[in-house]
């Protein structure tokens, strides 16, 4: 037995059978989970109901626990039946209002007039009219859509009751429910004329005449267009005092016939394409990734012959289609997330859970609705790119990819289809790679314009040109199309009256033939229309009006869209939207889509459509579009458009702002920057913080994109809007990026003074992550002006200010800049901990491609230790966390680490090898300071080999490009390098000269280790020149460090320093000091023999330097 009525048509309520009092004890929250499960009547997943509800709070399934308790005990215990995985409301428990609407509704003409007038009086209001949750966006989302369609069936049964009342001469009863319904929906013009014949019928004249005016105006404010031919009848007869035409009827609901609008006959003039894209099949079957881009002008046939394509092979589920549109073209993905989404649902399960948790983590960017996001997640595009690769990797079976009408496709859609391109050749992927594109627009979409240029050349694609019909093509077509030719006109004149009026364009030619064969006696000449719009127009006039508003109301749309939602934003009834979708698929004006959406079969008919509008309706059109969608939650890209579309800039600005925040969210950086400024030239002048947030926007895309012309623009315009707001957290922001930019154009002095201002007013905020990222920015800074001490001390605090924030890649960004500060300080193992201490807390958050950089730092720390065994097993863990994620920078640095060790097992070509896979990502990466490090190893590899001119010729080239980027750092290893060069060449002078200008940079830079080596090989170099008081003055300084700084140093800088200090003492007759540095070098040299094995234990005992050492000590050759 039932014990409880719920109430959800209108304000929620709660009402016990036995003594029908309110049960109102229940929270809003709670409330709205009772409600929601009652309305949907279905088991929903605990964990569903806790991310629907309850994603905000600490403990969200803590949270649905709680809720639901309160539920039982408030209530009763069985009015919910919980399960450790489900719960699910007893309807033998409690009973709504709403079963009973929705059965009485979705067939009213069939219902008794008490059942409808029952049910009509259940709807007191909008659904659940009290029950909306700030905290619960997705729920939101649900309950407006629900409001919609309750308020629909409302509408709908009302009308038809209206009718019965009037049928039954119950006019008193149907004008009190007609004035209702209109105030719900004041655009029911059928209930308007229903009014106005009933004020007429009753005797009410003026009120008629009122009812009337009243109607045209709305219809004329809200969608510019006159009332009915019906309503205008009768008002005629009202104002003339002549007899009342009666009601007319409701037409029953016609069933939608799904016309196909062409038959496999009429495709004529394509066979060679065809083949080709047959044979780019059977290609991905035997060989993987294939691509292929179809273009032509507007009607050229590029979707028919896809069709005929697809229809060709066997009927198997291997299609996965994206379609790009106008209105759609600021979203970033836009395609690329319907065919995601299809993949995923064609995907078993099992598959899908294949897909590594940090390729999941970044996919949640785009698809949040299908993975949970992750902290941490990395902002890169290319990581992004990746993942969508990796889903598309999963299934082994051939597939084609089809993204059409590439033209209005976002610049983030079309990277992402050269990086799949790609990615798609070089593993062999069994997919075909399929879009289209409009010829004569590809000129204005310079990023369509890019990809085309990089995939020619890359050599990625073939593309296929669509070129219009001859004589022989349009022949067949009037062979096939018009079957009833007049006898009397010859075919030729025919066919040549087609060429010369639609010039080979297949949608022409074949609309006219259609238009021609409902044409019953033709007059000569033929009535062929100039153009597709006059052909548009004709077949617009010939529609009744009711269908030409729905028609026209779809056209604004711009995309195929939902009956329901067609319905709503045209204001007629659901039995005239019907009709209209009937008339239109019948005439071919329309097709049908997916899941009851229907859309125009071709959109330059469409365009046509929108073409003949009126300005004023066009924008009363978007403007109701516009509400619609953001009742339903519609993506901020497609908002701001139609807002646009309907001149309130207003709108467009905040939701072009939203979008624009979006867009950088998912790396889609050209979309973003496209959506700040479309936002920022809607916004006035006096809106100086939302401008201040759409420029900030600019900046943030700039920087992403490295844009350094309009990012230094954009940052005088943020701190000058920065400052007119006043707020300090807006100058602190405006600071930073100055400051960051001022770091990366290597104007040091600048960033401090920039930076130092920026913490004043983050501190005035107190905004801890802002000041972090800023003490970050100075540390940099001194970083990079070689004060390692200063910058060290503002990192630790910026890290403090980090771990105060919660902010995990904060702190992992600052412990890396620790480390690395360590390694320039020479202080080694303090850097190792710090690098374990980072990716520590990466593998806590998941952070995979954090992760890959600090095991490159972590290792070339270790290198520095000289601890060979544990780089080893570092730079292998780091090799394959690289490449599994597709982490190029990764990989190159232990490519680099890799040649590292294989120089200390004296494998110099080996290491030659390892330094050109380095090279070459660098040098693919446009990474001056990386190449330049290379073109010095590959250099001092060569040096080991003894091949000095070679040798020479890289290093020459590294320094080449480190004065040109003005890299001092580098250009100092070369020079290094060089030193050695000409040691090993015996041209000593040339060789103390590089070493000279190395110790000059590495001194300024304060680089202490390096400098330490660079002492030590001008003290071997003066020693060989016997020039002993630079030889004396470089040894001190050597000392001094190495007294500092031994605890840091790799056994092998020991054996190096004792060595040539042996070397001097020994050359000064100095027997006592030379031996004591002999037999330090002799026990370092020992030490490091005793770390390695076999060959490399052998190869390290025959370099020159270890048996100098050991002859020394076998001989006693001291002085």
């Amino acid at each position: 037995m039932r014990r409880y009525h719920l109430s959800l048509l209108g304000p929620f309520e709660i009402r016990s059978v036995a003594h029908t009092e309110t049960q109102t004890t229940l929270n809003r929250k709670t409330r709205a989970i009772l409600a929601y499960l009652a309305a949907t009547g279905e088991p929903h997943t605990r964990r569903a109901l806790a991310e629907l509800f309850c994603q905000s709070t600490n403990d969200p399934a803590g949270s649905l626990r709680w809720h639901l308790s309160r539920i039982r005990r408030d209530l009763d215990e069985e009015i919910l039946d919980i399960s450790s995985q489900e719960v699910v409301f007893d309807t033998a428990v409690a009973h709504t209002d709403l079963t009973t609407f929705q059965q009485t509704f979705t067939n009213p003409q069939q219902q008794p007039t008490d059942a409808l007038a029952t049910a009509v009086a259940l709807y007191r209001g909008p659904f659940l009219d009290d029950l909306a949750l700030r905290d619960a966006p997705e729920f939101d989302l649900w309950l407006l859509g629900e409001r919609a369609r309750c308020q629909q069936l409302y509408e709908k049964g009302g009308v038809v009751l209206v009718n019965r009342y009037i049928q039954q001469q119950q006019y008193a009863q149907a004008i009190d429910l007609a004035q209702k319904l209109l105030q719900t929906n004041s655009l029911l013009e059928v209930v308007h004329t229903r009014l106005v014949w009933l004020y007429a019928q009753t005797g009410q004249r003026e009120s008629a005449l009122e009812q009337y005016e009243q109607c045209r105006n709305l219809l004329q404010e809200e969608l510019a267009v006159e009332p009915s031919a019906e309503m205008m009848a009768l008002i005629t007869a009202v104002r003339q005092n002549q007899p009342l035409p009666p009601p007319a009827k409701e037409p029953a609901p016609a069933p939608v016939r799904l016309v196909d609008s062409s038959t496999r006959s009429d495709f004529v003039g394509r066979a060679a394409e065809l083949k080709n894209l047959l044979d780019a099949w059977k290609s991905v079957q035997q060989q993987g990734g294939t691509i292929r881009l179809i273009e032509g002008v507007a009607g050229a046939g590029k979707t028919r012959l896809v069709q005929e394509f697809l229809h060709a092979l066997p009927p198997v589920q291997r299609t996965f289609r994206g379609n790009c549109y106008e209105s759609t073209r600021a979203i970033p993905y836009q395609p690329w997330l319907t065919i995601l989404e299809k993949w995923l649902q064609a995907l078993p399960a099992a598959e899908r859970d294949r897909l590594a948790q940090p390729w999941q983590a970044q996919l949640s960017r785009v698809l949040p609705h299908v993975f949970p996001a992750g902290s941490g997640v990395s902002e890169q595009q290319e990581h992004l790119f990746r993942a969508v690769a990796e889903l598309l990797s999963l299934n082994s079976s051939p597939r084609i990819l089809l993204l059409e009408d590439l033209q209005w496709a976002d610049e983030a859609s079309l990277q992402l289809f050269l990086f799949m391109a790609q990615f798609m050749q070089s593993n062999q992927l069994p997919l075909l790679l399929l879009g289209t594109l409009r010829s004569e627009e590809v000129a204005d979409n310079p990023a369509l314009q890019t990809m085309l240029q990089d995939a020619q050349r890359a050599a990625l694609t073939q593309r296929l040109t669509l070129l219009p019909l001859g004589k022989e093509e349009i022949s067949s077509l009037i062979g096939v199309l018009w079957l009833n030719a007049p006898q009397e006109t010859p075919i030729d004149e025919i066919r040549d009256s087609l060429l010369a009026a639609a010039g080979g364009n297949p949608l022409f030619v074949t609309e006219i033939l259609r238009e021609l064969t409902q044409t019953a006696v033709l007059p000569t000449p033929l009535p062929i229309p100039p153009s597709l719009q006059d052909l548009t127009n004709r077949r617009l006039r010939q529609l009744p009006g009711s269908s030409r508003q729905v028609i026209e109301t779809l056209a604004v749309f711009e995309q195929p869209t939902h009956f329901d939602l067609i319905r709503q934003v045209s204001g007629r009834t659901e039995d005239e939207t019907i009709t209209a979708i009937e008339l239109g698929l019948r005439w071919r004006f329309l097709e049908p889509g997916h899941t009851n959406r229907y859309g125009f079969s071709h959109d330059l008919i469409g365009d046509a459509v929108r073409r003949q509008l009126s300005q004023i309706r066009r924008q009363r059109l978007h403007h109701r579009v516009a509400n619609a969608l953001m009742q339903r939650g519609a993506d901020a890209a497609i908002l701001a458009h139609h807002w646009g579309l309907a001149g309130q800039r207003k709108q467009q600005a905040r939701f072009a702002l939203q979008a624009g925040k979006n867009a950088l969210r998912r790396a889609a950086f050209g979309d973003a920057l496209n959506l700040f400024q479309n936002g920022l030239n809607a916004l006035p002048a006096t809106e100086i913080e939302r401008r201040f947030q759409a420029t900030l926007g600019i900046v943030q895309a700039l920087e992403a994109t490295a844009n350094i012309p309009a990012l230094s623009k954009e940052l005088g315009v943020l701190a000058k809007l920065a400052e007119q707001t006043g707020e300090p957290t807006y100058r602190a922001e405006a600071a930073q990026h100055q400051a960051k930019f001022a770091l990366l154009q290597g104007e040091l002095d600048k960033v401090e003074t920039l930076a130092r201002q920026g913490l004043a007013w983050a501190a005035a905020a107190q905004a801890d992550s802002l000041q972090a990222s800023l003490w970050e920015t100075l540390g940099k800074t001194y970083r990079d002006q070689g004060n390692y001490d200063q910058a060290y001390a503002h990192a630790q605090h910026a890290l403090e200010l980090y771990q105060t924030a919660n902010n995990s890649q904060g702190q992992i960004a600052v412990l890396n800049l620790l480390g690395n500060l360590n390694v320039h300080r020479g202080q080694h193992r303090q850097a190792v901990q710090v690098h374990r201490q980072a990716l520590a807390l990466c593998r806590q958050i998941t952070d995979p491609f954090s992760e890959s950089r600090i095991l490159a730092w972590l290792a070339d720390a270790l290198w520095y230790l000289g601890e060979y065994e544990e780089v080893q097993k570092v730079v292998d863990e780091g090799l394959a966390v690289s490449r599994e994620i597709g982490d190029k920078v990764g990989e190159m640095v232990q490519c680099n680490n890799l040649a590292g060790l294989a120089v200390v097992e004296q494998d110099l070509e080996q290491a030659i090898i390892y330094y050109r896979q380095a090279l070459a990502i660098a040098e693919a990466m446009n990474d001056p300071r990386r190449t330049a490090v290379y073109y010095s190893n590959i250099g001092g590899a060569y040096v080991g080999l003894g091949d000095i001119p070679a040798a020479l010729g890289y290093l020459d080239q590294a320094i080449d490009i480190a004065e040109q980027a003005k890299l001092p750092r580098q250009e100092a290893h070369a020079y290094y390098t060089k030193g050695r060069a000409y040691q090993e060449e015996k041209n000593l002078l040339a060789a103390r000269t590089a070493f000279e200008q190395a110790l000059s940079l590495r001194q300024e830079l304060g680089e202490q280790f390096r400098t330490f080596l660079t002492l030590i090989q001008l003290v071997e170099v003066c020693v060989q020149l016997t020039d002993w008081p630079s030889a004396q003055t470089h040894l001190a300084a050597a000392q001094h460090l190495y007294d500092r700084l031994q605890d840091e140093f790799a056994r092998y800088s020991h054996q190096m320093f004792h060595y040539v200090a042996f070397l001097f003492y020994n050359a000064q007759a100095t027997p006592s000091a030379a031996a004591l540095h002999l037999e330090e070098a002799h026990l370092a040299l020992q030490d490091c023999l005793a770390e390695l094995d076999g060959v490399a234990r052998e190869q390290l005992r025959a370099t020159p330097q270890a048996q100098a050492i050991l002859a020394a000590i076998a001989n006693k050759n001291v002085f």
